[in-house]
């Protein structure tokens, strides 16, 4: 006899059928036992202590199930699927290590994979890749898993052997936070955050450990090219853990950590960490989060022109074992890197990795330029500085009483701002930027873009066009309808960054009157000093593309 179930009860089996499912995959806390006892550690710290508390009410709304909310400490078998590599993409950057390579890849039969970790709220996303890939459930895996201090940052290791290396695997996760952030991983993330890194293994530790910044290397990206009518369907990147953390040499401490009154005793870890360096409140405060942070931001920023997003989640502190500070920064998230290409440029650094196609767009070439300012209004001064400054101040009230604040915040700002407009070599502020500021201080250090040319750059002669376009002179509208459209295909899709901030159907007109100037695969527009715009060719773009913008030029002459 068959029994069939309809109406509401139907609807409440099922619901019933998919909560147990999703409750199996939920193990003991008692798992994370086979970790070293150094990441069992950062990860309390990542959980536990990364404090949503000092942050208004609401802040990180997020339709996620609680039960998967870092600070719940979830472990759960970690799914995935076996793709077979003509439906995906693998993006490597030279960090990544034999260990984990021979983790998130599989031969079988002779066929080689990637395997593609889901997140337990998002099997239902990716239930239409079982018609062609294999799937291997939270029971069949092999993997453990658990949620950093990011909801989709799983710290991943395996559970059959614990001599394998863990590793971070930054997973989509189909659920919005904070009203409507989804958090799919992008194509772009993932091309952006593997090109970063790939600068940044280029450059060479030497490089960067005189700039007091260290990084969680952001080794592997994978996209998916299989069409699913979805806009989009989200990858996943690996991000490694320096052997350093996981023997608990250093500690990598996120400032939302530092900062947090999550432990037992209600005392930050920032308190220990000051007490440690064995300075006074007010010279901690000053050779650290001052003088230590801007000194970083000259050489990583300024120096080198790679902007990042310093919030309290991804701006880390190193320390030694017991709490001692080393001076160095840590930063993770290469998907929040914004590289300046005219800074590298002027500083002679070799930007050979962002010879990518859609570079523009993929690389947000036109935030990278101003993206220093951001950083520090937004999410330095904000989140990192003032809040960590207010902790303090709590057990520290007659060493950081209120005069001694507003001293160290006014050093904070007035060192800052002299940086930035020896930076973009023009008057920015006439007293301390505020939040409210940020928009206009980001426009016009846009329009003060200015560069230097030297003997070494070419003026590109407004006749030598490419013989496809040679027959549309001499001028007419045509030629200048021609001339819009190429302008505008270049800046509204990827391969042109723009900074006049005129309407588009003036643009045309404005370059006009440009000089443009090509170095190898740049070519920049200038109006005497002031730049522009600029274009960055890829590797495979035809020899004649920069000559694009010298047509433009002519047929534009009017």
């Amino acid at each position: 006899m068959k029994i069939r179930f309809q109406g509401r009860w139907a609807f409440v089996l099922v619901a019933l059928f998919w909560a147990s499912a999703s409750l199996a995959q939920l193990v003991g806390i008692e798992a994370l036992e086979g970790l070293p006892n150094a990441l069992q550690v950062f990860l309390y710290e990542e959980q536990v202590l990364h404090n949503k508390n000092l942050w208004p009410a609401n802040s990180f709304d997020s339709d996620i199930d609680p039960k998967y909310n870092p600070e719940n400490r979830p472990v759960f078998g970690l799914a995935y699927y076996l793709v077979p590599t003509e439906l995906g993409i693998l993006l490597e950057s030279p960090e990544l290590s034999d260990e984990v390579l021979e983790q998130i890849t599989v031969q079988k039969n002779g066929k080689s994979y990637y395997k593609l970790f889901v997140h337990p709220e998002s099997e239902a996303h990716y239930e239409f890749l079982k018609a062609r890939c294999e799937y291997i459930s939270s029971e069949a895996s092999e993997f453990y898993a658990s949620p950093t201090s990011s909801y989709r940052s799983l710290l991943v290791w395996n559970k059959n052997d614990q001599s394998r290396v863990s590793f971070i695997a930054k997973v989509s996760l189909d659920r919005d936070i904070i009203g409507s952030i989804d958090r799919l991983v992008s194509k772009r993330e993932v091309i952006r955050s593997v090109t970063n890194q790939r600068f940044v293994s280029r450059l060479g530790e030497a490089h960067w450990k005189a700039s007091h910044m260290r990084f969680f290397p952001e080794t592997a990206g994978l996209t998916l090219n299989i069409e699913n009518g979805f806009k989009k369907i989200g990858g996943q990147l690996i991000r490694e853990i320096p052997i350093e953390v996981r023997q608990g040499v250093r500690r990598w401490i996120s400032f939302s950590a530092l900062m947090s009154p999550n432990r037992k005793d209600g005392i930050p870890l920032i308190v220990d960490v000051l007490q440690k360096s064995g300075l006074t409140p007010e010279k901690f405060v000053r050779t650290f989060l001052i003088q230590g942070y801007l000194e970083m931001c000259k050489r990583v920023s300024i120096e080198t022109g790679l902007n990042i997003e310093p919030h309290s989640q991804n701006l880390l502190f190193e320390t030694t074992q017991n709490l001692v500070p080393t001076g160095n920064w840590v930063y993770r998230d290469f998907g929040g890197m914004f590289p300046d290409l005219l800074t590298m440029l002027e500083n002679a650094i070799d930007i050979r990795d962002y010879q990518i196609e859609n570079n523009a767009s993929h690389l947000k070439l036109l935030e990278g330029r101003t993206d220093i300012i951001n950083s520090f209004l937004f999410f330095y001064r904000r989140q990192v500085f003032d809040m960590t400054l207010a902790e303090l101040q709590k057990f520290y009230p007659r060493e950081l009483n209120n005069r001694i604040v507003r001293s160290l915040r006014s050093e904070l700002n007035s060192s800052w701002m002299n940086l930035i407009e020896s930076h973009f070599k023009t008057r920015l502020f006439n007293s301390e930027p505020t939040l409210n500021e940020q928009a206009s201080l980001v426009k016009k250090a846009k329009n003060s873009a200015k560069y230097s040319l030297d003997s070494s750059w070419k003026e590109l002669p407004t006749k030598s066009l490419p013989s496809t376009m040679a027959a549309l002179l001499p001028w007419n509208k045509s030629v200048y309808e021609e001339a819009r459209k190429e302008l505008s295909r270049r800046i509204d899709a990827r391969d042109w960054v723009d900074f006049t901030g005129v309407p588009s159907y003036k643009k045309v007109k404005t370059y006009a009157n440009a000089r443009f100037y090509s170095k190898g695969a740049i070519t920049i527009a200038t109006d005497k000093d002031r730049v522009l715009g600029f274009s960055l060719s890829s590797e495979k773009a035809a020899p004649e593309a920069p000559l694009c913008l010298s047509f433009l030029k002519a047929a534009a002459g009017f």
